[in-house]
């Protein structure tokens, strides 16, 4: 079990790492178009090298695989877009504990959206017992929000910058949902899934890139000045997903790794006080640490 504990204190890390990476781009959407079209071509990769080596064995994509694909990447590629702009009005020690936070939230509530959709047959929701945790993880992000809005004389940037990471936890809510559904659905290699699913994160990322003005121009000069955060974040994501699927591997209970995974809000916020020199107040931590303590509590009740 302390294996697994390493693990997913290393993923936790690593995740927090490749964010703070978001954090000092000089140009966040050359940043976000290079970082998930670089990503899309490591999972290429990987999966040439797993299926050529005997590794894993593909399955034939149906329209329904392409269908739920589609819509993980599209959502996947929204998570990119509103969390690299987050970080350009309000702090990683607010922008990662809100977002990460109001994701398994979001989940819950957005379960039966998914069943609908999809037509499936499943008992996804809250329940009673989740209330109070529900509650507790709400009132830690209202708290992280309030000492964001005082503590700051642009309250319009700022806000601005708390809207953008509540739609990036929407975000991730929205292809967590559709990615266990997938899996669950269609049985087939997970590097398989990812592949297919970030070919169409980069199809949409790109089509909304091609909106920006000079958009080639500066993913060039973004590239050439920042590229070892580039390949940071298309290197240490794939890693981090990877170290999260052998914790759950070697794991008896996944639910425990589930609830552990949240103990990167909290990394997050020692991170950015050290290494980014981030004001982390009490009402910060106390925030960040509500919705921690509620999260691995609904993973736990």
């Amino acid at each position: 079990m302390a294996y697994v504990f390493l693990l997913v204190f290393a993923s936790c890390l690593l995740h927090v790492l490749w964010n703070a990476s978001g954090k000092k781009c000089g140009d966040s959407e050359a940043f976000t178009w290079l970082t998930t079209v670089g990503g899309t071509l490591v999972n290429i990769v990987a999966l040439c090298v797993l299926t050529l080596s005997g590794r894993i064995q593909p399955i034939p994509v149906s329209a329904g695989l392409l269908k739920m694909a589609a819509t993980s990447g599209f959502f996947e590629g929204c998570y990119f877009i509103f969390l690299f702009w987050s970080y350009r009005h309000i702090d990683l020690s607010v922008a990662y504990p809100l977002s990460r936070g109001l994701a398994p939230l979001a989940t819950l509530f957005l379960g039966p959206v998914v069943v609908l959709v999809f037509g499936l047959d499943s008992h996804r929701g809250i329940q009673l017992s989740q209330l109070l945790p529900v509650a507790i993880a709400l009132g830690g992000a209202s708290l992280l929000c309030y000492d964001a809005l005082s503590r700051s004389d642009a309250k319009q940037n700022v806000l601005k910058g708390l809207i953008l990471a509540m739609l990036t936890g929407l975000s991730i809510a929205s292809y967590h949902l559709v990615d266990s559904t997938a899996m669950e659905t269609y049985k087939l290699p997970s590097i398989q899934y990812l592949t297919v699913m970030s070919l169409f994160m980069s199809l949409f990322v790109s089509l909304w890139m091609l909106t920006k003005k000079n958009a080639h121009a500066r993913i060039a000069k973004e590239l050439k000045g920042n590229i070892k955060g580039v390949l940071s974040v298309c290197c240490i994501s794939n890693f981090t997903y990877c170290l999260v699927l052998l914790a759950f591997k070697l794991a008896k209970n996944a639910t425990l790794v589930t609830a552990a995974r949240n103990m990167g809000i909290v990394i997050s916020l020692i991170y950015a006080a050290i290494f980014l020199k981030e004001k982390v107040s009490f009402q910060k931590a106390l925030g960040a640490c509500m919705i921690t303590a509620g999260i691995i509590w609904i993973f736990l009740v």
